[in-house]
């Protein structure tokens, strides 16, 4: 399917979606002539995908780019139960491998596709990322943006985030999701804030975490805005908890405007996180929700594990060649 214009969702039954359903035995072979491989060596030309696959995925990256930025996966629950759960990542990774380059998510652990999930091994508990990040625990979380170098849309380390449920919580673990563009919408009821976002903050540069996998390094020199629009004039927001953190470092090194800045940050986070804007997309096991890291913020809900089957998604940071460039062409019906 193609989208004529990006019609907003409001909830996650409006989110345009792509069943992989018919294409399983497609994606079995590809898992087949790669399981040798490692997940750092997963790459669209070690994990051969159809053309029918292709001409799918072709339609969700220009949903992502093009039309609203989001895009819902579905696959079997009982095929993603028979993969197990390594294979179940692998075939994730290597299909999102189509869409963009998977890069690492943390610098001790060398995550490419990042089991969502509490903590339990001494590895991952004794990781400092762990101690920092949300999705080692079971607590609600704010909603933000992955990766707390600010860049513009298509220069960070991350432009589509992709997460899979492979077995959802006992209760609660629901995705919150917010719009950028109803946060701009927001803001524009408070004209001081939004023209300060905009034009931005600097930040300590030496407290960002930072791994060459990534773009480029921080650079904390100049002002980064936080909200912005794109090429295609889609509004752009980055907001994470870790951001505020290396942005009032900053300041607190130069004195005077730290209340200031910490006021404004915290319009910010208010407008991110106001009932108006955000929505509860409840993932089932099978199905996948793709996102343009800049366009839609994220979080999850407090949620309570079952020990014999706790909660697992598998997520994605993934770059994507040429994400900002501007539409040429009208989508086709």
């Amino acid at each position: 399917m193609k989208r004529t214009s990006p019609d907003l969702p409001t909830s996650k039954e409006e989110v345009p979606r792509w069943s992989f359903e018919d294409l399983v035995s497609d994606l079995t072979q590809a898992l087949a002539k790669s399981t040798d491989l490692s997940l750092s060596d997963l790459s669209q030309k070690r994990f051969p995908i159809t053309v029918p696959v292709q001409e799918r995925l072709e339609e969700v990256l220009h949903e992502l780019q093009f039309g609203t930025g989001a895009a819902l996966l579905q696959f079997p629950a009982d095929w993603l139960l028979e993969q197990g759960e390594e294979g179940s990542q692998r075939a994730f990774l290597g299909l999102c491998a189509h869409l963009g380059r998977p890069v690492t998510q943390s610098t001790d652990l060398q995550e490419l596709c990042a089991r969502v999930e509490v903590a339990r091994s001494p590895e991952v508990l004794e990781a400092k990322h762990t101690q920092r990040r949300g999705y080692r625990n079971a607590q609600d979380q704010f909603l933000h943006n992955d990766s707390s170098i600010p860049a513009a849309r298509g220069q960070g380390v991350c432009d589509v985030l992709a997460m899979l449920c492979f077995r959802p919580a006992r209760s609660g673990g629901l995705s919150k999701m917010a719009s950028a563009r109803k946060i701009h919408e927001l803001l524009q009821q408070q004209p001081r804030v939004l023209e300060s976002v905009r034009h931005g903050f600097k930040y300590d540069a030496a407290s960002v975490e930072y791994h060459p996998d990534w773009r480029q390094p921080p650079t904390g020199q100049e002002a980064r805005p936080m909200v912005f629009e794109d090429v295609n004039g889609f509004p752009c927001v980055q907001y994470a908890k870790n951001m505020v953190e290396t942005i009032s470092a900053a300041y607190a090194k130069e004195g005077g405007e730290l209340d200031s800045v910490k006021a404004l940050l915290k319009n910010l986070e208010d407008a991110c996180s106001d009932p108006a804007v955000v929505q509860y997309w409840d993932l089932k096991a099978g199905e996948a929700y793709l996102v343009d890291n800049y366009r839609w913020l994220h979080a999850r809900t407090h949620f309570e594990d079952d020990a014999a089957a706790p909660r697992l998604f598998f997520r994605l940071w993934l770059q994507v060649a040429d994400f900002e460039r501007q539409k040429t062409r009208p989508c086709a019906e």
